[in-house]
């Protein structure tokens, strides 16, 4: 039996992220999050699982975990525990958690690399992180560039590229353990039409892995004591073009093969 908490946080993000997500778009893009960290998880179970991020994507319903907390940029709305606190810092003593959540966490945080710092710190050795992310070299990359100002949800968010957020992993102490590209149809908020060009999942993975409209890297924490953090980033593994796959890279530390995409 676990036991789910829920903590608020403030961040750039606020409950207009929920009405984005609630919409046809943000609700393709949660039902492929699911999917994708569904098969992209080594973990099967961990004593201790955080979700953080504005996202509506429960990433940790195949978890098995005593104890699940789930960080919201508003006040939930139903009835429940909550713990309203600032993500910065995590209210969670270091090294308390097993299984890290950062879903667009990086993309609407004030500073995301301090986010990233805190998770590292909270993370337990040998602790997986989840970070879900918009890519900006696809199509809602190129949306959100011929955005007006002020820029709406999503658009107003960072859209970090996955081999920056790996640099700040690495450089944390985090070894990259996989990866996955997600949805490829262009972020148009028709019902219909995401329904009909869901056969772009397919070949998007097959033709244009690295353009795709979001992305999850999963990185586990090394030992203590497992030695320099710089030396070991100069023998990491790094995403470099063409590298980057849809699935799991095929590596002595990957975990599942899967398909080379994703349909919703």
């Amino acid at each position: 039996m676990s036991v789910e908490i829920e903590i608020s946080g403030r961040c750039r993000a606020s409950s207009e992220n929920y009405a984005w997500f609630n919409g046809a778009l943000g609700q393709a893009l949660v039902r492929a999050t699911e999917m994708a960290a569904s098969r992209l998880l080594p973990c099967r179970y961990c004593a201790t699982a955080l979700q953080l991020g504005p996202g509506l994507a429960d990433c940790l319903v195949g978890v098995d975990s005593a104890l699940k907390l789930y960080a919201l940029p508003a006040p939930p709305e139903h009835d429940g525990v909550a713990i309203f606190t600032d993500w910065q810092p995590l209210p969670l003593g270091a090294r308390a958690v097993d299984l890290i959540v950062l879903q667009h966490t990086l993309d609407f945080a004030q500073a995301p690399h301090q986010i990233l710092r805190e998770a590292a710190t909270v993370l337990a050795p040998e602790g997986y992180l989840l970070v879900c992310g918009f890519n900006p070299l696809s199509l809602w990359g190129l949306r959100r560039s011929l955005s007006r100002w002020p820029r709406s949800i999503p658009w107003n968010g960072h859209f970090l590229t996955p081999n920056r957020v790996q640099d700040w992993i690495s450089l944390l102490g985090l070894d990259l353990a996989g990866s996955r590209m997600i949805f490829y149809r262009a972020p148009m908020s028709n019902a219909g039409i995401l329904e009909r060009s869901a056969f772009l999942e397919i070949i998007g993975a097959r033709w244009w892995p690295l353009f795709s409209g979001a992305y999850l890297l999963v990185a586990q924490k090394r030992q203590l004591g497992s030695g320099n953090v710089l030396e070991s980033r100069r023998q990491g593994v790094r995403i470099k073009a063409g590298t980057l796959a849809p699935t799991i890279p095929r590596s002595s530390h990957s975990f599942n093969s899967g398909a080379e995409g994703d349909s919703v």
